[in-house]
């Protein structure tokens, strides 16, 4: 069965550890870039799938968007997605998390439907 992950995440060129913390401060208004990979880790091909990325506000998931990943043969990759954000208007002052979650809608058919990176 496959297996989709996600790896390899950077923010603005800066490599984030899962549940690490991106260095930097980030301004309402400013633009802040998610690089990424989408992995399939199983034993089998998964079809083309989507990934979505969130960003955490006062405890819930708020979309940013969502990015195409192509279909993936067992151990190969889609490298490099990269999606460019704007600090929404509103946003509390704090620290707020972004998840990136692979097959998103749930396409494909995974050993581990629950598969993030923070």
């Amino acid at each position: 069965m496959s297996d989709l992950i996600i790896e390899d995440v950077e923010v603005n060129g800066s490599t984030v550890s899962k549940n690490g913390v991106a260095p930097g401060t980030f301004a309402i208004g400013s633009e802040f870039s998610v690089t990424y990979d989408v992995r399939n880790i199983g034993t089998t091909s998964a079809g083309s799938s989507t990934a979505a990325v969130f960003m955490i506000v006062n405890g819930s998931l708020r979309r940013l968007d969502t990015n195409s990943t192509n279909a993936l043969s067992a151990g190969t990759q889609d490298a490099n997605e990269i999606l460019t954000f704007t600090i929404p208007a509103g946003l509390a002052p704090g620290v707020h998390g972004v998840v990136i979650q692979a097959d998103d809608g749930n396409s494909v058919s995974e050993t581990n439907e629950s598969d993030v990176h923070p």
